[in-house]
């Protein structure tokens, strides 16, 4: 299905509240108010299931050293693996608890086989890793995450299905503003709830294995 951009989806909405169609996001105040609900409602739907179109595979080279920044990596993702390409190796995840007592006597050197991700980054969109042991070689290295859709504009590209983001925006306003004789704020959230279960439906065939069950948020 066609992918729809940010202001696509902002009219889509207004639109279902029969209200003129926007430029800009930030064209008016009810825009922006209607802008604020799918922010809400793309956050709502990403966080309801993991969704197989946000998964990343990146992948970067290191040098000997064992702490990395990298940008590929959003502070704000979910890791799910860390592969070393190089040696043909998954890592370890292990926490700082265990990587600063095996330092304690010194640094291991060698092939890494664990990964610390420390509870801070440098930057809104860097990310701290370690490695241990320390590589003696430059190794590549691979980071499989989720990431939540980031919108800095409004020609950027949501690629999950919009129809429930666009039915759960559209419950939001119409609590804001009151029912019209059209739809009900129940009949909107029926239509999400639906919405969402197909396309947790279709996601699963790619990934049934990992993917067992789900909830509406």
């Amino acid at each position: 299905m066609a992918q729809s951009t940010y202001l696509q989806i902002i009219n889509k909405v207004k639109v279902l509240l029969r209200e003129d169609e926007a430029t800009s996001s930030t064209e008016d105040a009810y825009t922006k108010l209607i802008s604020r609900y799918v922010d809400t409602a793309l956050d709502r739907v990403e966080k309801a299931w993991e969704w197989s179109q946000l998964n990343t595979v990146s992948q970067a080279t290191y040098s000997t050293a064992f702490s990395y920044v990298t940008t590929s990596v959003p502070h704000d993702g979910t890791l799910y693996w860390v592969y070393d390409y190089t040696n043909r190796n998954f890592l370890e995840p292990r926490d700082e608890k265990w990587y600063y007592d095996q330092i304690a006597d010194g640094v291991d050197t060698g092939n890494p086989q664990y990964y610390i991700t420390p509870p801070f980054t440098t930057a809104d969109t860097s990310s701290l890793y370690l490695l241990y042991p320390k590589p003696t070689a430059s190794i590549t290295i691979q980071y499989c995450y989720y990431a939540p859709t980031v919108i800095s504009s409004d020609s950027d590209t949501v690629v999950l299905d919009d129809e429930p983001i666009v039915w759960y925006a559209y419950m939001l306003a119409l609590k804001e503003r009151g029912e019209d004789g059209g739809f009900t704020v129940a009949d909107a959230y029926a239509q999400y709830k639906e919405a969402l279960a197909d396309n947790i439906s279709r996601d699963m065939q790619y990934h049934p294995e990992e993917r067992k069950t789900w909830h509406t948020v």
